[in-house]
Formats: structure tokens, C-alpha cells, sequence
């Protein structure tokens, strides 16, 4: 029997053993991925940081760094500076050490609300491959994705259909529930002339990709929370868009050999409840010397600009040294 969806809150959970350290209770190493969920890494840090701001101060933005992968056997301490408390700012530098070794920094700041003044934003509408987004009831989720692969192919390799299955799993189990608004298929399956195979596709290189996503349960009103929830969500699939623009992929060539993250930064404009339906917008800007950078806003369904997000990742090609003479 499968076990139920985590609550979000298990995720981001911190222990405070001083006034400026806290200590992660659990972290989590998605499937594929080479250490602790990056997402999860920035959304404790956020939590602790704001966990030593004044509670009128809200966060606004966030940059930060992965210098190390982290192991999930060992907990995270992330130890706060206090760079400065205004009237109207406040600014925190978080060290998230792990055994004896910084693995990630970042600097966040909080701003005591300003309702009064003018607002302006980009318009969802105004980016062309986005203006027939479906809804988020006319979606199917990642995990649905994959389950129809796998019934639609009777050929396809264990070794495939099992890591298929087992990816759909750890999706269903998350507590982000994730839905693929464009393109309709996340993984652009188009069957090649010669074979029937689900192993023998072509993926359409793309720049652009988006997403919806919502927690799974319900969760308290409290502005922190929610934005840290988001920062942990803004890490699914984000720096794949470099690598989906480069057309790389780790099945065919040319061939993805690797992607991690190296920065991240959010920055607030607008509240937004995160157990409610958001759409994530990413565009891959640039890519090359083995990095991509990826751009990204995040829409309330009413079309609220929320969320402004930026990552700089490695995206490697994995390419074939030439013999020496």
C-alpha cells in the first residue's frame, strides 16, 4: 500500500537550539537528484531567517547559493547574522553548515508593507506562448503523465517503465501537487517513424515551459509560511528549462551529464495562498560554458503577478573528449 501525501509543514520543520541556529529535522534527496532538494534547502533557510525578523516585516526577496551538495543523513544548522533591523527593512545572512562545512548562503530581507503606493506589473497575457494556458482543472498532473506512458506502451524496458512508476510514486507522495500547463505533455513524447518504442523519442527542444502548483492540504494563514513554501516549489523543474532549450536529455543524445543548481532568488510583489492554484512561467534566457539561467514568474489564478524568480544552474552536455595523437 502506498503511503499518504507528506504534509508540507514535516518538510520545512526546524528545530531552534539558540536565538540565531536552527537545526532541520529531515531533508529529502528527490529520485534522480545528487543531494537534499535545493527547494527544501532555501525554504528552511527563509524559515529561519524570518524566524528572527519582527513580525511586522514581511520577506520580499531572497538570493542565495548552493555551494555543496547536502546529505540528507546529517541535519543542516543554518546560523542567522543579524546585518541589520530599519524601521522599514531588515536584512539576514543565513549559513547552512553541515558537518563542519558551509554548503549554502543566503541573504534575505523584509519590508514593513507600503499598500499605498502605486503598483505595476507584467501582464500574463503579454507573453505569447502563454496566452491559452489551460486551466488547472484541464491539466493532468506529472504523476497522471507518467501512469499514461506506461499504459500506452506496452514495448517499453523495465528498467524505463520501473523508473517511470517509481517517479509517478514520489510525485503522488509529495506534498506539492504539480500539473503541466504547457506543453500539455511534460515530456513531449513524439514516437519516431522507425520504431513504436517509448525508448526511441525525440524531444523538441523548447525554451519555455509552466507549470501549476498547489500544496495538498490546506495550510495556516501566515504570510512566511507561504512564501517559504513557494520558494521550496520554485525549485521543481526550474533549471530543466536550460537543458529542455539546449534539446538535452539523459536518454538520447545529445545527452544531459548533469544539472545542479547555482544560485536563486525570489522576490515578493503580491500575496498568494499556496495551497491554491499557482502557475509558474519559466523561460530559459541564456545557456552555454556548461551553465543555463532561467527566468520565471509565478501567477495567482486570477492573474496576479506574485512571484519574480531568477536561477543560474549547470547544465552540462556530456561530450566526447577527442583522442589525443
Amino acid at each position: 500500500m502506498s503511503e499518504a501525501p507528506e504534509p508540507i509543514e514535516a518538510a520545512l520543520e526546524l528545530e531552534q537550539l539558540d536565538n540565531d541556529i536552527f537545526r532541520s529535522i529531515r531533508l529529502w534527496k528527490p529520485l534522480t537528484g545528487r543531494g537534499a532538494f535545493g527547494g527544501q534547502i532555501i525554504a528552511q533557510s527563509a524559515r529561519a531567517a524570518g524566524a528572527t525578523v519582527n513580525p511586522e516585516l514581511l520577506l520580499h526577496s531572497l538570493h542565495c547559493y548552493f555551494l555543496s551538495f547536502g546529505d540528507v543523513d546529517f541535519p543542516v544548522l543554518y546560523m542567522i547574522d543579524r546585518s541589520r533591523d530599519g524601521r522599514s527593512y531588515a536584512t539576514r545572512s543565513v549559513k547552512a553548515v553541515q558537518k563542519g562545512k558551509e554548503i549554502f548562503v543566503l541573504n534575505a530581507s523584509f519590508q514593513r508593507p507600503e499598500p499605498e503606493q502605486p503598483r505595476f506589473q507584467i501582464d500574463i497575457s503579454q507573453h505569447e506562448v502563454f496566452r491559452n494556458i489551460a486551466l488547472p482543472e484541464n491539466c493532468l498532473s506529472i504523476e497522471e503523465s507518467m501512469q499514461n506512458l506506461v499504459s500506452a506502451d506496452p514495448n517499453m524496458s523495465e528498467k524505463v517503465r520501473q523508473y517511470f512508476l517509481n517517479t509517478a510514486e514520489e510525485r503522488r507522495v509529495s506534498s506539492i501537487e504539480i500539473r503541466s500547463a504547457y506543453p500539455a505533455d511534460p515530456f513531449e513524447w513524439r514516437r519516431s517513424a522507425s520504431s513504436s518504442s517509448s525508448e526511441n523519442v525525440a524531444r523538441s527542444p523548447c525554451p519555455q515551459q509552466a507549470i501549476w502548483f498547489r500544496t495538498r492540504a490546506k495550510m495556516p494563514l501566515d504570510d512566511l509560511f507561504h512564501k517559504c513554501v513557494i520558494a521550496y516549489a520554485s525549485d521543481f523543474q526550474f533549471i530543466g528549462t536550460a537543458a529542455r532549450a539546449l534539446g538535452l536529455r539523459s536518454s538520447r543524445e545529445p545527452r544531459l551529464a548533469m544539472m545542479a543548481s547555482l544560485d536563486h532568488s525570489l522576490h515578493f510583489y503580491h500575496p498568494a495562498d499556496a495551497s491554491q492554484w499557482l502557475l509558474f512561467v519559466m523561460e530559459a534566457q541564456a545557456a552555454g560554458d556548461g551553465r543555463g539561467l532561467v527566468h520565471g514568474r509565478i501567477y495567482t489564478q486570477d492573474g496576479k503577478l506574485a512571484v519574480v524568480v531568477q536561477q543560474e544552474g549547470v547544465v552540462r552536455a556530456q561530450v566526447k573528449k577527442s583522442s589525443k595523437l
